[in-house]
């Protein structure tokens, strides 16, 4: 089970870097749409500064928000992570370049809604 992530970015130029130096260092992380969705009605410029991923795993969801995090801190920036959980519910998370902490409490997010779409494949606790 995998799970769409959209990355939001202050910046056209933060999003082009973070998709140039690190997007390809990922793996489990492909690139759905380069640009979100069409912007609204006042948002002319957020399609440019926007992306959606498809995370595969919880492994890959730590790795996407620990790169999130440097890129960020070198471009002095910030960026919105934005998923539906397994119940449904719509969750964000801001990385920010000021707070080190945002991506840690970010990758233990994405990798536990990660985790809760799995599907059951096996029980552990079962007896044998």
């Amino acid at each position: 089970m995998s799970l769409h992530v959209h990355l939001g970015f202050v910046t056209s130029q933060s999003r082009d870097y973070f998709s140039e130096k690190w997007l390809y260092r990922l793996p489990g992380c492909n690139v759905l749409v380069d640009g979100g969705d069409p912007p609204a009605a006042g948002d002319e410029g957020d399609a440019e500064r926007s992306m959606t991923l498809d995370v595969s795993s919880p492994t890959a969801a730590r790795a996407l928000c620990h790169a999130l995090l440097s890129a960020v801190q070198h471009a002095k920036a910030t960026v919105s992570i934005d998923w539906v959980a397994a119940g449904g519910e719509p969750q964000q998370v801001r990385i920010t370049s000021q707070n080190t902490s945002d991506g840690d409490i970010a990758a233990t997010r994405l990798s536990a809604a990660l985790h809760a779409a799995k599907p059951a494949t096996s029980n552990p606790e079962s007896p044998k």
